[in-house]
């Protein structure tokens, strides 16, 4: 008996070691036969491609999404995703290896792969390199995408300032304040509120965290005396020790107010900031709606003069905040609001708000039973909402340890309030549209959809269509020329300016829309008064319009029923804004993507903006429903 080793080699792909024994006495018998199949692959996989229209980034975050590469010998085992703040590969770092068949990853950790990678930093650029790795090693060439965080919203870097000018304090100062300026409660120019500074009277804010290298711009408005204002940016490092706090005097003080900013850049080793506002002389000097922002430009000043009367103490109410001895009096001042001990009390006829602080327990009632109630019941912590009648139509919470959420029959209205809720970290936005499917009216008549959904009673279904996987569609009217903002009719024009006495901007209210002219002319305005807008050039008589730059980010909401959350069939959201030439998906439950209630970067960004919504049935032919939605363009979270 002979031992024989034989190897068949292939080119590429799977080669042979097979292990046999072979009597000489018998020519063809062969005993013992091992065979071992051995991977040999020089080849590397084929690159990832990055799906633009799914990629996106947020203020602190970043979502990539692929297409897989491809390997036919050893097979594809991961795709590496690089980062860089330069367009350059052969420098950049990998931050994870997401393992096949995954094709996305979200870019929002503290710690990287390379420990060497910083954090992502809000308004920065950044490049992300995608390659596809095989079992045996080999590495693809890059897959490249450019993506750019937005800046944080007014008010702006780490919440400073409170984007309101000074109308949060008590008696003084707000909280992110100290110093010794004379703080008024009158004139400001944006709310009652500002503060007069002088060489004596100083106002300094609270520690601001920088990254160092980085610009950040400072924005106010100021009155008083021409040349006098000074600000100084005090950059400090870790133990709190100096760094760089050089004065800057702004050469023009106009003697109403107006809006003047500078730029600073953070040295090296700078970790804090703190601002200070003061003056050359004894002379004092107004400063009101200041903002601090990552850049070298300043946003616009959005006021909040309409909540001055109601507005809560820094996002807080605070216990120091009521000192009354006398709980009669308290009552007095107070009227329907009665405070006993551990429960405060709001009723007219029975109806009103009850914060009960030993259930503990906020309760509104309607004068006959308890409608809606957040609190707790034994170890478990949820909400609840009932009808008229006292049937529960929703309710959510912790079950021991157990998260739950019920809707029942008719509890759209509540689904209602709560998407109500989550939308109002929105301050502003510059353009949105909200439609509970209770009619047609906001409907592009004819639907082009093959086969249109229907509209029932505040629901969006199949209209009774049980035919397997059909699709079902709702288009919404076009939302023409979102951009334009107002218009109106000169009353006189000439170089460099438009009036229109019919206005009553505060100032600079509009500065850096466009102007657009009745002759189709388009002008930057580089200021305003209460009437008049300032351009470079001369615009033509008569009707006008403002309008202000194509949206790029947008919020969006959709309340639904489908096979993701208890019923049945799939639910597709989609956003154009470019007169439907080019749609993004918000919303696919059937390929579980859902990019709702975040910030999304638009993709073919344009003034006219429409919403389509597909129903799937699933395959017995069993649909879904939409109850609510919701599309806000460029929003800007309240900031306290």
């Amino acid at each position: 008996m002979v031992e024989y080793v034989d190897i068949e080699i292939a080119n590429k792909g799977t080669s042979y070691l097979k292990h046999y024994f072979y009597d000489p006495n018998y020519a063809d018998i062969q005993t013992g036969v091992q065979e071992v199949a051995v991977k040999w692959d020089p080849d590397p996989p084929t690159s990832p491609t990055i799906t633009d229209a799914l990629c996106r980034a947020t203020e602190d975050s970043v979502f990539l999404s692929w297409v897989l590469g491809e390997d036919d010998n050893s097979g594809l085992k991961e795709t590496r995703v690089y980062r860089n703040d330069l367009n350059d590969f052969e420098t950049a770092k990998i931050i994870s290896c997401v393992q096949s068949p995954n094709d996305n990853y979200s870019d929002n950790s503290k710690a990287y792969f390379d420990s060497s990678v910083a954090p992502l930093v809000a308004g920065k650029t950044y490049y992300y390199f995608l390659t596809s790795v095989d079992v045996a090693g080999n590495e693809s060439d890059p897959d490249s995408i450019q993506l750019t965080l937005p800046k944080l919203g007014f008010g702006s870097f780490v919440n400073f300032f409170d984007n309101s000018s000074f109308e949060r304090a008590v008696s003084s100062f707000p909280e992110r304040w100290t110093g010794t300026a004379e703080y008024l409660t009158a004139g400001g120019c944006h709310g009652d509120s500002y503060v007069k500074v002088n060489s004596s009277l100083t106002i300094i804010s609270h520690e601001i965290f920088v990254l160092e290298g980085e610009d950040y711009v400072i924005s106010a408005y100021a009155m008083g005396a021409s040349g006098l204002l000074q600000i100084t940016a005090s950059f400090y490092d870790d133990n709190r020790s100096l760094v760089s706090g050089d004065p800057y005097s702004f050469p023009t003080i106009s003697a109403s107010w107006a809006r003047i900013e500078k730029t600073f850049t953070a040295p090296a080793g700078a970790k804090y900031c703190t601002i200070t506002f003061y003056a050359s002389t004894s002379t004092k000097i107004s400063v009101d709606a200041v903002q601090f922002e990552l850049g070298t430009t300043a946003s616009e000043y959005y006021e909040t003069r309409a909540m001055t009367a109601n507005r809560l103490i820094a996002g807080e109410i605070k216990a120091q905040h009521i000192d009354v001895a006398d709980l009669s009096a308290l009552q007095a001042t107070i009227g329907n609001f009665d405070i006993e001990e551990n429960q405060i009390t709001s009723q007219t006829d029975g109806a009103g708000l009850i914060i009960d602080s030993e259930t503990p327990k906020i309760a509104l009632n309607d004068g006959t039973r308890e409608r809606v109630a957040m609190g707790k019941s034994g170890d478990d912590w949820g909400f609840r909402a009932t009808d008229a009648d006292g049937n529960v139509v929703f309710e959510a919470g912790f079950d021991t340890d157990t998260p739950y959420m019920y809707a029942y029959a008719d509890s759209h209205d509540i689904e209602l309030e709560l998407m109500k809720m989550s939308f109002q970290h929105v301050s502003w936005a510059q353009f949105a549209v909200f439609d509970a499917l209770d009619d047609e009216s906001k409907r592009l008549d004819p639907d082009p959809s093959t086969y249109p959904a229907v509209v029932d009673k505040s629901e969006l279904t199949n209209g009774g269509d049980d035919t397997a996987s059909r699709l079902f569609g709702f288009v919404s009217k076009i939302y023409e020329d979102i951009t334009t903002i107002e218009g109106g009719t000169s009353t006189s024009v000439g170089t460099n300016f438009l009036t229109d006495t019919s206005k009553n901007w505060f100032t600079d209210e509009v500065r850096n829309l466009t102007l657009v002219d009745s002759s189709s002319n388009e002008f930057n305005i580089d200021s305003c008064t209460s009437d008049t807008l300032t351009v470079a050039g001369t615009p033509a008589a008569g009707v006008y319009h403002l309008k202000d730059d194509n949206p790029q980010y947008m919020l969006a909401f959709c309340t639904f029923l489908d096979s993701t959350n208890g019923g049945y069939g799939y639910v597709k959201m989609e956003v154009s804004f470019d007169n439907r030439a080019n749609w993004m998906t918000i919303l696919d439950t059937e390929s579980s993507i859902d990019r709702t209630q975040g910030t999304v970067q638009i993709a073919n960004s344009g003034t006219d903006y429409a919403v389509r919504l597909t129903l799937k049935n699933d395959a017995s032919g069993n649909g879904a429903k939409v109850y609510r939605f919701l599309v806000a363009t460029d929003p800007s979270p309240w900031r306290f």
